[in-house]
Protein backbone atom coordinates (compact mmCIF):
# COMPACT_ATOMS: atom_id res chain seq x y z
CA UNK A 1 0.00 0.00 0.00
CA UNK A 2 1.13 3.25 -0.60
CA UNK A 3 0.07 6.65 0.89
CA UNK A 4 -0.56 10.48 -0.07
CA UNK A 5 -0.47 12.52 3.05
CA UNK A 6 -2.71 15.12 1.96
CA UNK A 7 -2.83 19.20 3.19
CA UNK A 8 -5.62 20.68 2.04
CA UNK A 9 -5.16 24.68 1.91
CA UNK A 10 -2.56 25.41 -0.10
CA UNK A 11 -3.07 22.23 -2.40
CA UNK A 12 -6.57 21.87 -3.41
CA UNK A 13 -7.70 24.90 -2.39
CA UNK A 14 -4.82 28.19 -2.94
CA UNK A 15 -5.68 31.35 -2.26
CA UNK A 16 -6.47 32.27 -5.94
CA UNK A 17 -9.11 29.81 -5.50
CA UNK A 18 -10.71 31.71 -2.54
CA UNK A 19 -10.30 35.30 -3.55
CA UNK A 20 -12.28 34.02 -7.04
CA UNK A 21 -14.95 32.05 -4.87
CA UNK A 22 -15.24 35.26 -2.30
CA UNK A 23 -15.41 37.72 -5.08
CA UNK A 24 -18.12 35.66 -6.80
CA UNK A 25 -20.15 35.56 -4.01
CA UNK A 26 -19.96 39.49 -3.49
CA UNK A 27 -21.09 39.97 -6.93
CA UNK A 28 -23.86 37.48 -7.05
CA UNK A 29 -24.68 38.18 -2.97
CA UNK A 30 -25.04 34.69 -2.35
CA UNK A 31 -22.94 32.35 0.52
CA UNK A 32 -19.49 30.85 -0.30
CA UNK A 33 -19.91 26.98 0.04
CA UNK A 34 -16.66 26.49 2.49
CA UNK A 35 -16.15 22.89 1.61
CA UNK A 36 -15.12 23.48 -2.31
CA UNK A 37 -11.76 22.45 -3.26
CA UNK A 38 -10.85 23.98 -6.82
CA UNK A 39 -12.02 21.40 -9.42
CA UNK A 40 -8.62 21.85 -11.42
CA UNK A 41 -7.14 20.99 -8.25
CA UNK A 42 -8.86 18.05 -8.04
CA UNK A 43 -8.34 16.90 -11.54
CA UNK A 44 -4.46 17.35 -11.01
CA UNK A 45 -4.94 15.06 -7.92
CA UNK A 46 -7.02 12.37 -9.77
CA UNK A 47 -4.02 12.13 -12.01
CA UNK A 48 -2.54 10.27 -9.27
CA UNK A 49 -5.27 7.59 -9.07
CA UNK A 50 -3.42 4.95 -11.38
CA UNK A 51 -0.48 4.87 -8.61
CA UNK A 52 -1.47 1.18 -7.59
CA UNK A 53 -2.36 0.88 -4.09
CA UNK A 54 -2.81 4.47 -3.16
CA UNK A 55 -4.63 5.78 -0.61
CA UNK A 56 -5.60 9.32 0.93
CA UNK A 57 -4.59 10.50 4.49
CA UNK A 58 -5.65 13.89 5.50
CA UNK A 59 -2.87 15.70 7.55
CA UNK A 60 -4.69 19.29 6.52
CA UNK A 61 -6.26 20.67 9.71
CA UNK A 62 -9.37 19.79 7.67
CA UNK A 63 -9.31 16.69 8.65
CA UNK A 64 -10.88 18.52 12.05
CA UNK A 65 -13.94 19.55 10.54
CA UNK A 66 -17.43 18.13 11.29
CA UNK A 67 -18.02 17.15 7.87
CA UNK A 68 -14.81 15.43 6.55
CA UNK A 69 -14.20 13.65 5.11
CA UNK A 70 -17.51 13.66 3.14
CA UNK A 71 -17.73 16.90 1.32
CA UNK A 72 -13.77 16.26 0.35
CA UNK A 73 -14.75 13.03 -0.64
CA UNK A 74 -18.16 14.54 -2.44
CA UNK A 75 -15.65 16.31 -5.01
CA UNK A 76 -15.03 13.97 -7.26
CA UNK A 77 -11.65 12.63 -5.28
CA UNK A 78 -10.92 9.45 -7.14
CA UNK A 79 -8.10 8.20 -4.76
CA UNK A 80 -9.79 6.25 -2.29
CA UNK A 81 -9.19 7.58 1.71
CA UNK A 82 -7.61 5.07 3.73
CA UNK A 83 -9.90 3.53 6.62
CA UNK A 84 -7.79 5.56 8.93
CA UNK A 85 -8.27 9.02 6.86
CA UNK A 86 -6.59 11.70 8.84
CA UNK A 87 -3.40 11.95 11.24
CA UNK A 88 -3.72 12.75 14.86
CA UNK A 89 -4.54 16.28 16.04
CA UNK A 90 -1.79 15.71 19.14
CA UNK A 91 0.89 17.86 19.20
CA UNK A 92 4.28 16.44 20.58
CA UNK A 93 5.49 17.33 24.19
CA UNK A 94 9.03 19.21 24.73
CA UNK A 95 10.17 19.96 27.35
CA UNK A 96 12.00 23.62 28.26
CA UNK A 97 14.86 24.53 26.38
CA UNK A 98 14.02 21.56 24.30
CA UNK A 99 13.91 22.59 19.99
CA UNK A 100 10.66 22.71 18.82
CA UNK A 101 9.47 19.83 16.86
CA UNK A 102 8.09 20.16 13.35
CA UNK A 103 4.21 19.27 14.29
CA UNK A 104 2.69 18.03 11.34
CA UNK A 105 6.14 15.67 10.61
CA UNK A 106 5.32 14.49 14.19
CA UNK A 107 2.03 14.16 13.18
CA UNK A 108 2.27 11.87 9.88
CA UNK A 109 5.19 9.91 11.66
CA UNK A 110 3.04 9.06 14.11
CA UNK A 111 0.19 7.84 11.77
CA UNK A 112 3.21 5.63 10.01
CA UNK A 113 4.51 4.15 13.01
CA UNK A 114 0.78 2.76 13.80
CA UNK A 115 0.87 1.65 9.89
CA UNK A 116 3.93 -0.39 9.68
CA UNK A 117 1.93 -2.06 5.71
CA UNK A 118 2.83 1.25 4.27
CA UNK A 119 5.16 0.45 1.14
CA UNK A 120 5.57 3.94 0.19
CA UNK A 121 4.34 7.85 0.92
CA UNK A 122 4.59 11.07 -0.27
CA UNK A 123 3.59 14.08 1.80
CA UNK A 124 2.08 17.08 -0.27
CA UNK A 125 2.14 20.50 1.74
CA UNK A 126 2.42 24.57 1.68
CA UNK A 127 3.71 24.08 4.88
CA UNK A 128 7.64 22.75 5.34
CA UNK A 129 7.20 21.42 8.67
CA UNK A 130 8.18 17.89 8.24
CA UNK A 131 10.91 15.63 10.36
CA UNK A 132 13.88 15.88 8.78
CA UNK A 133 13.72 11.79 7.52
CA UNK A 134 10.38 12.71 5.48
CA UNK A 135 12.20 15.31 3.33
CA UNK A 136 12.55 12.88 0.35
CA UNK A 137 8.95 12.30 0.86
CA UNK A 138 8.00 15.37 0.69
CA UNK A 139 6.52 17.90 -2.71
CA UNK A 140 5.58 21.65 -1.36
CA UNK A 141 3.35 23.25 -2.99
CA UNK A 142 2.33 27.13 -2.09
CA UNK A 143 -0.41 28.99 -0.59
CA UNK A 144 -0.96 30.98 -3.47
CA UNK A 145 -1.11 28.45 -6.48
CA UNK A 146 -1.56 25.34 -4.86
CA UNK A 147 -0.87 21.58 -6.41
CA UNK A 148 0.58 22.40 -9.99
CA UNK A 149 1.23 19.87 -13.14
CA UNK A 150 4.99 19.56 -11.94
CA UNK A 151 3.98 18.39 -8.50
CA UNK A 152 1.82 16.05 -9.68
CA UNK A 153 4.77 14.46 -11.75
CA UNK A 154 7.01 15.04 -8.46
CA UNK A 155 4.46 12.80 -6.43
CA UNK A 156 4.56 9.98 -8.66
CA UNK A 157 7.87 9.88 -8.95
CA UNK A 158 8.15 9.86 -4.44
CA UNK A 159 5.60 7.67 -4.01
CA UNK A 160 7.66 5.04 -5.96
CA UNK A 161 10.63 4.88 -3.30
CA UNK A 162 10.56 2.87 -1.00
CA UNK A 163 10.06 3.76 2.74
CA UNK A 164 13.30 3.50 4.80
CA UNK A 165 13.21 2.00 8.69
CA UNK A 166 12.29 4.45 10.20
CA UNK A 167 14.22 5.58 13.09
CA UNK A 168 13.05 6.04 16.91
CA UNK A 169 11.38 9.68 17.20
CA UNK A 170 11.57 10.87 20.72
CA UNK A 171 10.52 13.56 22.00
CA UNK A 172 12.16 13.72 25.76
Amino acid sequence: MRVLFLDIDGVTVPMAFLRGLFAAAKEFEHEVNSDLQDPYKIDLLNKLADVPGLHLVISSTWRKHRNMPDAFMSQEVRIPLHPDWRTTCDVPVRKPGQAEVPVRGWQIDEWLRRHPEVEGYAIVDDDSDMLPGQRRHFVQTTLEGGLMPSHVEDLRRVLRRPVRARPDRTVA
